[in-house]
């Protein structure tokens, strides 16, 4: 009679024990106890202190307020040349087209003074053409140079100085040529005789 072999089911269904040392099989999590935690050699970045940051935010801003000042500086000037360029440019034609007109004035300046021997009627009807002449011109802005006062440098030229003791030292004795001047802006100076006293 043969025999059949009695196995031990509570054996069987127990695995072999791992030998020791040995690590977990491919897939199977490892015993988180025994692995080791990684340390980081970096530091975490410093963070920038608010007052700092606060600070170099009004100096960024204080940089470009003082560029924006510098550029507003740079336009007006800029605007005031062009402006000043403009008007030279204005003066200087207006000054050709009157200096035409102004040689015609110093030809019926000339006709009066040699008139002292004409008729007066001659002579009243020339002084009417000369103040007409006047008019016109200063409906343009235009004026003739006061010779009235002392001579001034800046609105006369002395052509001649000549003594003469009822009047004093610095007025103007006689007018040779007249000054014109187109509002502030002097066209011509006008060409004088100025007193001194004692000259040689």
């Amino acid at each position: 009679m043969t025999r059949i072999p009695v196995v031990d089911k509570r054996s069987a269904s127990q695995p072999d024990a791992a030998p020791a040392g040995t690590t977990a099989a491919a897939g199977e999590p490892a015993d988180p106890a025994a692995t080791p935690v990684a340390r980081s050699s970096e530091r975490p970045a410093e963070q920038t202190p608010p007052d700092a940051r606060l600070a170099a935010a009004e100096a960024e801003r204080d940089e470009w307020r003082e560029r924006a000042l510098r550029l507003a500086a740079d336009l007006d000037n800029l605007r005031k040349l062009v402006d000043r360029r403009v008007e030279d440019e204005v003066f200087r034609r207006e000054q050709e087209r009157l200096a035409r007109w102004l040689d015609l004035g110093d030809a019926l300046d000339r006709a009066l003074r040699h008139s002292t021997g004409a008729s007066p009627e001659w002579r009243n009807g020339l002084e009417d053409i000369v103040r007409t002449f006047d008019e016109l011109l200063g409906r343009s802005g235009v004026a003739r140079v006061d010779t009235a006062g002392p001579f001034d440098p800046t609105l006369h030229e002395a052509i001649a100085v000549v003594p003469d003791p009822s009047r004093p030292d610095g007025s103007i004795a006689a007018v040779e040529r007249a000054g014109w001047k187109n509002g502030d802006r002097l066209l011509r100076p006008a060409a004088v005789v100025v007193v001194r006293n004692g000259a040689t």
